[in-house]
């Protein structure tokens, strides 16, 4: 049970709706409704969603996954929740009304509450869930079952203000049990202040200031008026003042040279021709881009980065960007004002980041990035192209260097660190993804056709190796999707002449449906082995495969002709 924080008898669930300008643990501990949420409350669940990650970005897994954080605290339900299980296995995968019912609503309404202390339930960031009629379901279905609990709940929202969440929050169903608060309308200048002392004088202890003559460096550093430039240009957006520090702590010149340079471009955008609500901060992400003269190369790792279905490490993004000839580490590098590398030790250590959501609403924005502006229609067709080039150029026939195209995939040692030495992480990527680029791209004669090139190359010499890519990383499951997809894409460029696309789709459909793959080995004629695991036998389907391969080429060849 998570630790008690305090008590108040008779406390009515609440919803808060937080306009999220800064990440939640910066707000001020100062401010009122922070001591009012939190002084009685535990924190129970914490669930956020994330547009660095697809799967963050989903609403799918929200009710499975909360379902399991309040186990941890609550096992009282775990009876009740294993049942509904027992009974349907299928529940995380309903629609979300069925599984908030039967994940949460019912094992908490069939058990009684196991603490007295409300307990607190975080979801951070609802604004980055990609679907909008799906984010607006979680709240209504989270405040249906708060209405109806006899547990001592209470749920925080944090989001930015978008309109429709705004508009959802003002339904006369939820504004009896919300409160709204914005962070604007509490003062946290004193906070940003004191961020930004702490940190200058952690680089002023740094060996980048003790290579620096005292000459250079007047004291006391920065001066009270140059902190208070940096706190009324923050407009209490602690986002601002990191990026201050990230910039002038970076390896481009000494910290007094970078802050004055800072403040230099502050008092630029105080011009009456940038004087837009963004301005300095854009400035700021402006100057922090400028150290790379190369433009084309600056935005050719952002728009990677930022358009990355899941992020990659400066290796991946180098397999990706490998005909454009240049050192993607370096760039990732020297933007470390904007960008961070992976420290997590999790699978996705070493992977590249866009610092902050405020950034990533900079360079999609053309008027506010101009010259760095990344198209998402541009960057999607870059990409789709920079994934089919490096199948085709590295797919071949055992990857991992097996030998026997029967054994299992459970019967091979170490397949994980097999796979990682043998598949490059750009390829393993573009396995997974390069569809989704693909289904980005819409309609245009010349990009069409060039990406049609591609995928006929890929279709007629690496469709098998692609699928067998896949089983060997554990991501076959994702085949069927990818092949409609593509055929997808394909069909509303073709000529109705094309027949073979309802075959297709047959196929796959009966490969989803009926047959889930354990393992999947190929020989060089083409011959493919899948074990069914309702049948004890390996059933051979030398047809099966080779037909997945024609429909794509024929798809290909007559959109072509």
């Amino acid at each position: 049970m998570p630790r008690r924080v305090g008590r108040q008898p008779q406390l009515r669930p609440a919803h808060l709706l937080v306009e999220r300008s800064c990440r939640l643990r910066k707000v001020s501990r100062r401010a009122e409704h922070r001591r009012e949420v939190c002084k009685s409350a535990s924190t129970g669940s914490k669930l956020f969603f994330s547009r660095k990650e697809i799967l963050r970005r989903k609403a799918k897994g929200f009710f499975p996954t909360l379902a399991c954080q309040i186990l941890v605290f609550a096992s009282s339900i775990k009876p009740a929740l294993l049942d509904a299980l027992d009974a349907d296995a299928t529940i995380p995968t309903k629609v979300l009304l069925e599984q908030a019912r039967r994940l949460l609503q019912e094992p908490i309404m069939s058990s009684p509450s196991p603490f007295s202390d409300p307990v607190l339930i975080v979801v951070d960031s609802l604004d980055e869930c990609d679907d909008v009629k799906m984010a607006n379901e979680i709240v209504h279905l989270l405040s249906g079952i708060l209405r109806h609990c006899r547990w001592p709940l209470k749920v925080l929202f944090t989001s930015r203000a978008e309109p429709h969440i705004v508009q959802t929050f003002q339904h006369s169903e939820l504004r009896s049990m919300t409160r709204s608060f914005q962070l604007r309308d509490f003062d946290v200048d004193d906070d940003i202040r004191a961020y930004l002392r702490q940190s200058f004088q952690g680089l002023q202890d740094s060996e980048s200031m003790d290579a620096m003559s005292v000459g250079d460096c007047p004291l006391p550093w920065p001066s009270d008026d140059e902190i208070e430039m940096i706190v009324q240009k923050a407009a209490g957006l602690f986002i601002f003042a990191t990026t201050v520090v990230k910039y002038v702590g970076t390896d481009h010149g000494s910290p007094v040279t970078q802050l004055q340079a800072v403040l230099q471009v502050l008092q630029n955008s105080a011009s009456a021709e940038s004087a837009l609500v963004h301005s300095p901060l854009d400035a700021l992400y402006s100057d922090a881009l400028s150290v790379i003269p190369d433009v084309e190369k600056v935005d050719l790792v952002l728009g990677s980065v930022v358009f990355a279905f899941r992020p990659l490490s400066t290796r991946g993004l180098s397999d990706l960007l490998w005909k454009f000839q240049f050192n993607t580490r370096y760039i990732v590098k020297n933007l470390s004002s904007v960008l961070v590398i992976s420290d997590s030790g999790t699978e996705n250590d070493g992977a590249v980041y866009v610092y902050h959501t405020s950034f990533r609403d900079f360079l999609t924005s053309s008027h506010r990035s101009r010259q760095y502006f990344v198209d998402p229609v541009v960057f999607h067709n870059i990409l789709a192209r920079a994934c089919l080039e490096l199948m085709i150029r590295h797919l071949t026939v055992d990857m991992c260097s097996l030998g026997d195209p029967s054994i299992l995939n459970r019967e091979i040692e170490n397949l994980d660190k097999r796979c990682r030495l043998r598949i490059k992480e750009g390829v393993r990527y573009a396995c997974r993804w390069f569809t989704h680029h693909l289904s980005h791209v819409p309609w245009d004669r010349r990009t069409d056709d060039a990406l049609i090139l591609y995928l006929q190359a890929f279709a007629n010499q690496h469709l098998l190796n692609w699928i067998e890519v896949l089983s060997l990383t554990g991501e076959l499951d994702s085949a069927v999707l990818s092949l409609r997809e593509a055929a997808d894409w394909l069909r509303v460029r073709m000529t109705t002449r094309c027949v073979a696309v309802p075959e297709f789709y047959c196929s796959t459909r009966q490969i989803h449906m009926k047959k889930r793959c354990h393992c999947f080995a190929m020989r060089k004629d083409w011959c493919s082995y899948v074990m069914i695991p309702s049948s004890k036998q390996r059933c051979k389907f030398t047809m099966l495969f080779p037909a997945f391969q024609c429909s794509l080429k024929s798809e290909v060849l007559m959109h072509m002709n």
